[in-house]
């Protein structure tokens, strides 16, 4: 299954929002990952692209990212590895990762600083491992800036 993920291009403290899709299922799920920061190891989201998604087994059974700077596990040739999907609501929770959620929650947003939040987890996890069958192989995933 191809998986897309269209980001919002907002950044809210920290987090960016996007959505979820793929044109052969009617799977639509939010995305929470951390902002954008210079693609750095643990506190950026990974660039936008094509990546294959490859089985991991920790986290309750995952994917893995694979592509372009990223790697399943630690190489010399990659800037980053094991940027996986996992459950987690707040950006402070994924450490470059990727969290679905089922919904989009403003947290604090008339703060000078709102943040964004993504509800339910841990059921659009399984929503998404649902879709996906776990530990399937063939699946990418295209990640698309605004």
């Amino acid at each position: 299954m191809r998986l897309i993920l269209e980001r919002s291009g907002i950044e809210y403290h920290k987090a960016t929002l996007g959505t979820l899709y793929s044109r052969e299922s009617n799977l639509h799920l939010f995305m929470l990952e951390r902002a954008w920061d210079d693609n750095k190891p643990f506190v950026s989201c990974v660039p936008g692209g094509l990546y294959e998604l490859e089985p991991h087994t920790g986290k309750g059974g995952t994917w893995a990212l694979v592509g372009d700077t990223v790697s399943h596990w630690e190489d010399e040739e990659h800037a980053r590895f094991c940027c996986l999907f996992h459950p987690a609501n707040y950006a402070h929770q994924i450490l470059g990762c990727l969290a679905p959620g089922l919904s989009a929650v403003y947290v604090d947003p008339d703060a000078d600083f709102p943040q964004i939040m993504v509800g339910r987890s841990g059921d659009a996890m399984g929503i998404l491992k649902r879709a996906l069958g776990v530990g399937s192989l063939g699946h990418t995933l295209e990640i698309i800036d605004p």
